[in-house]
């Protein structure tokens, strides 16, 4: 659908043949109007170039103070990257603070420790049938869900203040696989076969994988990508670009699970 209000160009008159048409040059300087060709929607001056572009204006200077009043530097970046319509097709981080930043999101490493949790249990059998002593590569991937607290503490379903609420949930594609996972394993017996053992992981690194875009489930996106295109065309920017992400960061130390049964059930696995 057109932003439009109505066509610049010449156009037709239209009217039939014998027909009387005023003169629309006469007609326009007598009503003190720009000469429009009959037929076309004038074009209102005011809003266009005076009313909308201040209103973006306005509405965009609101929008960054809240940012930095409520969100963070890491939702300003990803936000304000979207916004620009001038993000690359892939944009990866792998900084100190990106890695900082997932690090300190405290559901995340509730996931990632249960992830972990489930493939060490996962190891039963081999153990079992090992010298005592496993160890090898580790790789895994899971769905991931951030920012579904507000910074009162609060649950609450999405939004765009804060990078934990603009990353939401990670995505899985032929090409992206969630949060994926690499590292080694390490896994010791305390006794005979299918006695308990532990389960050490290490050098542990992590790849966050998104597509920052607008997701039709919420509504609220919905409403942010009209805004954001009404802002962008009164400020001067193109349309806001989808980009997909890669957040890289490794753990800080290893992880040890300890296993003491093969029957150990998790809920929803």
């Amino acid at each position: 659908m057109s932003d439009k209000p109505g066509s610049r160009g010449p156009g037709s008159l239209g009217t039939p043949t014998n027909s009387p048409v005023i003169d629309s040059g006469t007609s326009a300087r007598t009503q003190n109007k720009p000469n429009v060709p009959q037929g076309t929607k004038e074009r209102d001056w005011f809003k266009e170039d005076v009313y909308y572009p201040l209103g973006a204006r306005g509405y965009r200077t609101i929008r960054w103070g809240a940012e930095i009043v409520f969100g963070d530097p890491q939702g300003i970046q990803l936000l304000e990257l979207w916004l620009s319509g001038r993000a690359p097709d892939e944009v990866t981080l792998d900084s100190d603070d990106w890695g900082d930043y997932m690090r300190a999101e405290p559901d995340l490493q509730e996931q990632i420790f249960k992830k972990l949790e489930i493939d060490a249990y996962a190891m039963w059998g081999n153990v079992k049938q090992s010298s005592g002593r496993l160890q090898g590569g580790y790789e895994s991937s899971f769905h991931g869900e951030v920012g579904r607290k507000s910074f009162t503490g609060k649950s609450i379903d999405g939004g765009y203040l804060t990078g934990y609420q603009i990353l939401h949930g990670s995505t899985k594609t032929d090409t992206l696989k969630d949060v994926q996972i690499i590292g080694q394993f390490t896994a010791v017996r305390s006794g005979a076969a299918g006695s308990p053992y532990t389960v050490t992981y290490e050098k542990l690194h992590f790849v966050w994988n998104d597509i920052i875009d607008v997701n039709a489930r919420y509504k609220a996106d919905k409403v942010l990508a009209n805004y954001a295109k009404w802002e962008n065309k009164y400020t001067g920017k193109p349309v806001p670009k989808d980009y997909t992400l890669h957040i890289k960061w490794e753990a800080k130390e290893p992880t040890t699970i300890k296993v003491d049964t093969p029957l150990r059930v998790f809920p929803n696995q």
